[in-house]
């Protein structure tokens, strides 16, 4: 279903408007195929083209496409309601009805997350599926019902917030808090903002999902106050003794640094973080390609704040490490194919092509002088494709 509903946005992209009508419409009558049959519920599905129609130009097409949709959901639910959860009842609604408002259908999409809410209540769903009825509740426009419902939502994720995964009520508080300010009612939403970092604001994991609040609401002054605060976690993390076992994809919030670094609006601090962070990383007791799965998460990072210098020094410390695992002739075999593919990921990013392919020359005489031939063969069609990448 998702090619499907990736050609039909590519028929949009062009403004093939028509193959595109065309395109979702096939996918419909596809899953009205498909409707009722035990043990493959189609309601998932149904929010996907659901999506699709939300962002289709042509309304007249959107809302035959939608109708449809909404009567499929129906009879989807009376005929398979037991193998159908809350959770993606609820999301689908939300889908449905978002798509409703992107199209102005104001009656049929307020009707829908009506239903999405009751669900939440009727099933006790919790977590990240309050945040997509939260984000259907943000684009209609009676305000008091709006505010109603967000209410009520916010008092779910509230009570949610001890549960054994706080990312969910957390998301939920941050589409809260995005529904309220679009609504116009920015206390709220800085109410709904309070709420987590009051709960969350010690821990360096969850003031990563704080700061994609502060994004989302495009705060720059609560966004650079949650970064600064992030990095004064900094010191400890660097007498902390960490070894490698200790230190996961997520560990302590380390990805949500990285995030921090590239979001940081002043240059000087950007470059001051970028060194916290990169001490840290050397610091850590990985192993050589370790600290290089690491230091290339950097690379990405400074390509995205556009800095191309810092991404080229990162990159040749990187090599330089490979050169200390290719003295080694057995570790070289366990690890230099890993290395070199990521480096050749990493020189790809530059816009330097120069530096770029010679970077990667280095690179493909290093896979020639060390690698069998199959990795070999493996390597060079990496470099080939890092080559022409833009």
């Amino acid at each position: 279903m998702k090619r499907v509903i990736d050609i039909a946005d590519a028929y949009s992209a062009t403004n093939n408007v028509e193959l595109a009508a065309s395109t979702l419409s096939s996918a419909t009558d596809y899953l009205e195929k498909r409707q009722g049959q035990e043990g493959r519920s189609i309601v998932s599905s149904i929010g996907t083209v659901a999506q699709a129609y939300g962002r289709l130009s042509s309304e007249t097409a959107a809302d035959a496409g939608l109708s449809r949709l909404v009567a499929l959901l129906e009879a989807e639910v009376e005929a398979n309601e037991a193998e159908i959860s809350g959770s993606r009842l609820a999301t689908t609604l939300s889908q449905l009805s978002v798509a409703q408002s992107q199209q102005g259908n104001t009656q049929a999409a307020t009707a829908l997350a009506e239903q999405a809410i009751s669900v939440l209540q009727e099933w006790e769903v919790t977590g990240y599926i309050v945040a997509q009825v939260a984000t259907a509740y943000g684009y209609l426009e009676d305000t008091a019902a709006v505010d109603q419902a967000l209410v009520e939502m916010t008092q779910l994720a509230i009570n949610d917030l001890d549960s054994t995964d706080p990312l969910g009520p957390v998301a939920a508080l941050r589409a809260i808090a995005t529904a309220y300010q679009q609504i116009g009612n920015f206390e709220k939403a800085d109410d709904a903002i309070a709420i987590v970092e009051e709960k969350f604001g010690d821990s360096l994991f969850m003031l990563g999902a704080i700061l994609a609040i502060h994004m989302d609401l495009e705060n720059a002054a609560a966004q650079e106050a949650t970064i600064q605060k992030m990095f004064d976690f900094m010191p400890l993390l660097l007498e902390a003794e960490f070894t490698i076992s200790d230190v996961t994809a997520g560990y302590a919030g380390i990805t949500g640094l990285v995030e921090a670094y590239i979001h940081t609006a002043d240059d000087v601090k950007a470059q001051e973080r970028l060194t916290q962070l990169e001490n840290f990383f050397t610091k850590v007791q990985f192993e050589p390609q370790g600290i290089s799965a690491q230091l290339m998460m950097l690379v990405s990072a400074a390509v995205q704040r556009g800095d191309e210098a810092e991404a080229q020094r990162l990159l040749e410390k990187v090599v330089q490490m490979l050169e200390i695992v290719e003295a080694d002739s057995e570790l070289c075999e366990e690890a230099c194919a890993g290395l070199i593919s990521r480096l050749a990921r990493g020189y790809s990013w530059l816009e330097d092509d120069p530096v770029k392919q010679a970077g990667l020359d280095q690179l493909q005489q290093i896979a020639a002088d060390n690698l069998n031939a199959e990795k070999r063969e493996v390597i060079n069609n990496a470099i080939i494709r890092a080559r022409v990448a833009r």
